[in-house]
């Protein structure tokens, strides 16, 4: 089995397509076709991209059809066909990303109000103190 006959095995896993995975990796319609018919290697610069967007799989046994084809600790979910969207263990389910950006999102909202209302506060006290309404506090 040659490299595109694995990169083509991976395809199969991933899309049912196989344009729409060349297109996924950055390839015209086609692409792996002419690879073949003239019996020519993907490069390295390929294959990296292949890791880059189907991270599960080994760039080992693509390259060298020897070892484990997945890497270990890399759980995927694939987000819709084609795509370069993953979610692995390390970054948890849809609903724990979203989870976390909201928080994320919201602890941001947070201190910039409490810095707003520091700065409020902070110019109240400055014309309390320039009306004498209120000594300097030493």
């Amino acid at each position: 089995m040659e490299i595109v006959d694995r990169i083509l095995e991976i395809q199969k896993e991933v899309t049912k397509s196989q344009r729409s995975f060349e297109l996924s990796i950055g390839k015209t319609s086609g692409y792996f076709n002419v690879i073949k018919r003239n019996k020519s290697t993907p490069g390295v610069d390929l294959i990296l991209k292949i890791n880059e967007i189907y991270p599960e799989f080994s760039i080992n046994w693509i390259m060298t059809g020897k070892g484990d084809k997945y890497n270990k600790g890399v759980e995927v979910n694939r987000v819709s066909e084609g795509r370069s969207h993953y979610i692995t263990k390390e970054t948890g389910s849809i609903e724990e990303i979203i989870e976390q950006l909201a928080e994320e999102k919201i602890n941001n909202f947070i201190e910039a109000q409490n810095k707003k209302l520091t700065d409020l506060s902070n110019a109240i006290v400055e014309i309390q103190k320039s009306l004498g309404l209120k000594k300097d506090e030493e």
